[in-house]
This record gives structure tokens, C-alpha cells and sequence, in this order.
């Protein structure tokens, strides 16, 4: 099965995705500091997507911003690696596969092939190997993704990082003490402050700024703050879909044309934030997927899959100089192989009979007793 992307380009995918998801992670939780990769996020799901089938396919396609266009993935893939290499200047984005020894040889070759060669996945067979791989790859800032017992299964592991300047840097002794007000309260802050030229726009709602980056491609920062303080942020949340695909995305689009620039005096506070959450099927949009109905028949022959979990973690840090960010995404898979009650324990803890026999023709090979057992 094939899809394309149901917005105007493959950009816009990762950015309906990532959105809606914003919404729904604040719509749980609207005082948790949230901080996701939809990038990160998307192309795991993406990778998995390429093994689902049936229904549960459709589904995370949906959720995807996909849509199939016939019998190969050319078209989307075929952009995602374009763009993997269009980000390789500024950032370090890498995919792997982690396959239990006991699976590897049931995961089609064919899949195994095509996420070498589409997303450029690495094969790990051990959570150790991924663990140091991903720290390697984020500099230390995220160290641990996987869990020893899951690298008996199947699982899909992105990583993302990038150490971005301004291209107009914050001058370091400007930078002042100032007042940050949430609901907690007011608390000091480190506030950087500069003016210059930059893209900009408000309405009686919020003030947007694109702050860009000393980059390859036309990278930056968008700030987006609403002008009230107390319900100003959940209201703007709910309406961020709209907003970005309106407004807000002139501003980013248009690098050093500067179209709508103004002269803006920027008060922006020196920030760290890092995150972790798992994922359901329901704040992804997609439950089938990890439900008993799940169809990964693509990624293995003769063992039903679903998804397990989807584990997420971010690093964000903000100072004059630039923008550091780290992201992690694990979709790991169980199976739904059907579990046995057990109904009876025997505990061979004492003496008792042994015997080899020979099940068809009832023969008795060996037979006796065991009184003693060594301590191997």
C-alpha cells in the first residue's frame, strides 16, 4: 500500500500532525510544559506505517496527513529522503531498527530493505547498542530509549539533533533579570533582549515573531504568545492549526525576504526544557494500531504484531547564542501471539520418575528414578 500526502506538500504533513497533536496533548494536560518533536515523532510512525496493512494502515495514514496513490510509497518516501539530506548541514536525523535475535529471521528482508533504504535505518540487535547509539547521536542529551526487554521484540528508534545560532545573535551583557509570570506565580528570569528587522505579525489574540537561524536551509525559531496571560495560552492551543496555516506560516516562509519584517524589540527568556511522555492510540489518532485488531502483516510472516508503546523524549535549550534541540522516538511492537492461562504448577522439587520414551509407538527408551540433584 502507497500514500501521498493529503496537504498541499510533505511539509505540511509533519506540521498538521504535529499540530493536532499539541492540541490534544494540552486538551489532557494544560498546565504540563509540553515540548514533542513532530518531525521525530512522524517519522518513526511513518516507518511503521510502511509495515501496517488493511484497515490499521488507512488509519495511520490518516493520522499521518497520507494518502495512498497506488501500490509504492515512492512518492512520500522519496521526499522524506530529499529532505534528510536537504537537513544533513544542519542537523543529524537517523533511524534505526532493533530486531531480537529470535525475530530476525521471521521480519521480511523486503521491509528490512526498504527502511535501509528509504530512511537509512541501522539494525541493532541489542538495547545497549541502540541506547549508546541515540547518545552518541544527541550529544549526551538523551541517553536512554529502549529497555532491555524490549530488544527481544521488534522496535523502530528515531533521533534527532541539532545546535543552531541565531543569525543575530543575543548580545550576552544586555541580558537582564527579569519577572516570567505563570500560574504559579511570577518567578526571576535570565530575559534576553535585542531589536532589529524580523519577521513579524499580531492581531487582538497574539504576537508572532520568526527569529531565524545561521542555517543551510531557512530554519528559525517561531514565538507565538497570546496577549492574555491567564486563559490566553489554552485558547490559542485550540486555534494553532488554523492560525499557523493562516497567518503565522507567511511570516516563516519567506527567509531573508523578509516580507512583513518590522523593526521589533524582542524580550525572549534563556530557556531549558525536556520531556518525556509515552503515547496511546487515541492521542495519536490512531488506536487500531495498538489494539488486538492491529495488522502489521507487512513487517513479519506468522506473528500478529501490534503497537506497544510509543515513547517520546526532548531536550530544548534557548541562549544568545542559538537553539539546542534533542529528540528520541521509540514505536516498539508486541506480539498479540494468544497467552495460555495456566491452569496447573508442578514444582519437580523432590524425587520422582524419569523417563525418555517414544511418543508414537508408546516404546519406554530410558526409565528410573532421581533421589539427589547436583547444584550445577
Amino acid at each position: 500500500m502507497d500514500f501521498n500526502v493529503k496537504s498541499a506538500g510533505p511539509e505540511g504533513a509533519v506540521s498538521h500532525f504535529g499540530l493536532g497533536l499539541l492540541q490534544r496533548m494540552h486538551a489532557r494536560s494544560q498546565t504540563r510544559p509540553l515540548m514533542a518533536s513532530s518531525l521525530s515523532l512522524w517519522l518513526s510512525l511513518a516507518m511503521a506505517t510502511a509495515g501496517a496493512d488493511g484497515d490499521t494502515a488507512v488509519e495511520m495514514a490518516d493520522a499521518l496527513q497520507l494518502q495512498r496513490v497506488g501500490d509504492h510509497w515512492r512518492d512520500v518516501f522519496d521526499y522524506v529522503s530529499a529532505k534528510l539530506s536537504a537537513y544533513a548541514t544542519d542537523m543529524d536525523i537517523a533511524t534505526a531498527m532493533v530486531i531480537g535475535e529470535d525475530l530476525f529471521p521471521y521480519v521480511y528482508p523486503e521491509f528490512r530493505a526498504f527502511l535501509k533504504r528509504q530512511f537509512r535505518a541501522e539494525i541493532f540487535d541489542s538495547a545497549s547498542a541502540v541506547n549508546s547509539w541515540v547518545a552518541t547521536l544527541t550529544h549526551g542529551r538523551i541517553k536512554k530509549v529502549i529497555a532491555d526487554a524490549e530488544e527481544r521484540e521488534f522496535a523502530i528508534v528515531n533521533a534527532v539533533y541539532l545546535k543552531l545560532p541565531w543569525k543575530k545573535a543575543f548580545m550576552k551583557h544586555k541580558t537582564y533579570h527579569g519577572l516570567f509570570t505563570s500560574k504559579k506565580g511570577s518567578a526571576q528570569c535570565r530575559m534576553m533582549v535585542q531589536t532589529g528587522a524580523f519577521n513579524y505579525t499580531e492581531t487582538d489574540s497574539y504576537q508572532a515573531i520568526f527569529l531565524p537561524y545561521e542555517s543551510s536551509a531557512p530554519l528559525g525559531a517561531m514565538i507565538v504568545l497570546p496577549r492574555r496571560m491567564d486563559a490566553g495560552l489554552g485558547a490559542l492551543v485550540s486555534t494553532i492549526h488554523d492560525s499557523y496555516f493562516g497567518a503565522l506560516s507567511e511570516i516563516a516562509c519567506c527567509g531573508d525576504r523578509m516580507l512583513g519584517a518590522q523593526r521589533v524589540e524582542i524580550h525572549l527568556p534563556k530557556f531549558t526544557s525536556e520531556f518525556s511522555a509515552q503515547f496511546g492510540g487515541n492521542i495519536l489518532a490512531m488506536p487500531t494500531a495498538f489494539s488486538d485488531d492491529a495488522d502489521f502483516g507487512k513487517i513479519v510472516r506468522g506473528l500478529p504484531l501490534s503497537l506497544g508503546r510509543v515513547a517520546h523524549k526532548t531536550f530544548v535549550q534557548v541562549d544568545e547564542s542559538g537553539t539546542e534541540a534533542a529528540a528520541a522516538t521509540t514505536v516498539s511492537f508486541k506480539s498479540l501471539e494468544p497467552t495460555v492461562e495456566v491452569t496447573s504448577v508442578m514444582r519437580v522439587d523432590h524425587p520422582f520418575v524419569f523417563m525418555v520414551v517414544d511418543a508414537s509407538s508408546k516404546e519406554i527408551l530410558f526409565a528410573g528414578t532421581v533421589h539427589d540433584v547436583d547444584d550445577v
